[in-house]
């Protein structure tokens, strides 16, 4: 029996121009969600360059989706990063346990309503900035059409574990360009607004506790 793993081997002689190069450093959620939204973007390209909309639209929008909702769970992780390391400087405020991500039900939770609220929530103790409106609209009207991640993926599924409905039970004309243009900002804006000044003020914070220990040792 041949070696399992042989259908994601790197075929020789084109090692370089051929083979994606993946895992270790190239493997992390946020890697994830630029991969999604990039072949997202490359779909939308393809779709209307070709004419090929209608068998593009499924793909093309569940990629988008799954980029948002990662996001959404990386920048809640990452803000429950920032709390830790708050209440490791002595700031009391964050000892609430409410405060406190559990991170299976983050895993489990592919509402993007829910998740955006869990967001807001937390990015308020730091901020007194509010995402934009518009921003929050194009979430919360993603997550209205597709509320499970289901409605992308399969032609039916379940809502309210009730009974199987149809994902598209009438006729629709969606326009690509809209959804590229409006996910696409919305995206640009939770990984680049969001992402980028969590980033800066973690590590701020990350330096000012490096330095609490670093007086802490030499006081010994």
């Amino acid at each position: 029996m041949k070696n399992k793993k042989e259908l994601f081997k790197p075929k020789m002689p084109d090692f370089t121009f051929n083979n994606a190069v993946v895992g270790s450093v190239f493997t992390n959620e946020w890697i994830y969600a630029h991969c999604y939204k990039e072949a997202a973007n490359a779909l939308v390209n393809i779709a209307l360059e070709k004419h090929r909309m209608d068998v593009m639209f499924y793909p093309i929008c569940y990629l988008y989706r799954h980029c948002i909702e990662i996001t959404l769970k990386e920048l809640i992780r990452d803000l429950n990063k920032l709390i830790e390391i708050k209440k490791s400087i002595g700031d009391i405020a964050f000892n609430d346990e409410k405060y406190k991500v559990n991170i299976k039900k983050l895993t489990n939770n592919h509402n993007l309503e829910s998740l955006f609220n869990n967001l807001e929530q937390r990015l308020r103790l730091f901020s007194d900035e509010s995402i934009p409106q518009n921003i929050r609209n194009t979430v919360l009207q993603l997550n209205n059409f597709d509320s499970n991640s289901q409605r992308f993926r399969y032609s039916k599924f379940k809502k309210k574990e009730v009974k199987l409905i149809k994902s598209f039970p009438d006729i629709e004309h969606i326009n690509l360009n809209k959804i590229k243009d409006e996910l696409g900002e919305a995206i640009n804006f939770l990984q680049g607004g969001v992402g980028g000044w969590l980033h800066n003020y973690t590590s701020y914070f990350e330096d000012v506790l490096q330095d609490m220990k670093s007086l802490e040792r030499n006081n010994y």
